[in-house]
């Protein structure tokens, strides 16, 4: 065919820009990995589970990072939610995913037992009324600072709906 007149050019396609600055909010970007940094970035990272499921947000919220370095992520189950933790445990690719995209370098997670030991060599306790009302209002507290300042104050306890009398 005939050639393009009237000056006419073809542009090529912009380039999109690089990855959003907000995306790695300060002080993490760039950090290298480290429990300090990831234990500051941890609030946000569990936000950004939630952005994908509020399952593996509640999983997340239910651990805690226990160490962190050279590419390696030790996470530790908060007392009393370790059935909650083994969500995270399930989803550790994806837990992986968030980690590495906040510190921008691949990173290996990995869950640590209850003990700190392999698999349960710690003797089971018994579960009784008290203790479970007491984890109930432990798990409560840590759900808003509200209710822990109203449990201090007032010296609250869980009292079950049943009557014995």
């Amino acid at each position: 065919g005939p050639p393009l007149r009237g000056g006419s050019t073809v542009q090529p396609a912009s380039r999109p820009t690089a990855a959003a600055p907000s995306r790695r909010p300060a002080p993490a970007s760039g950090a290298a990995l480290s429990l300090a940094g990831l234990v500051e970035a941890w609030p946000d990272i569990v936000a950004a589970a939630g952005a994908r499921s509020k399952l593996l947000e509640q999983a997340l919220a239910a651990t805690t990072p226990a160490a962190a370095g050279n590419g390696e992520v030790r996470l530790a189950a908060v007392a009393g939610q370790e059935s909650l933790a083994e969500g995270a445990e399930r989803q550790l690719v994806v837990v992986e995913e968030l980690i590495s995209a906040r510190f921008g370098a691949p990173v290996k997670v990995r869950m640590m037992s209850g003990a700190g030991t392999a698999a349960g060599a710690a003797a089971p306790t018994r579960i009784t009324d008290s203790v479970l009302k007491a984890e109930r209002l432990d798990r409560i507290r840590r759900l808003d600072p509200a209710l822990d300042l109203a449990a201090n104050e007032l010296d609250l306890e869980i009292v079950d709906g049943e009557s014995n009398g």
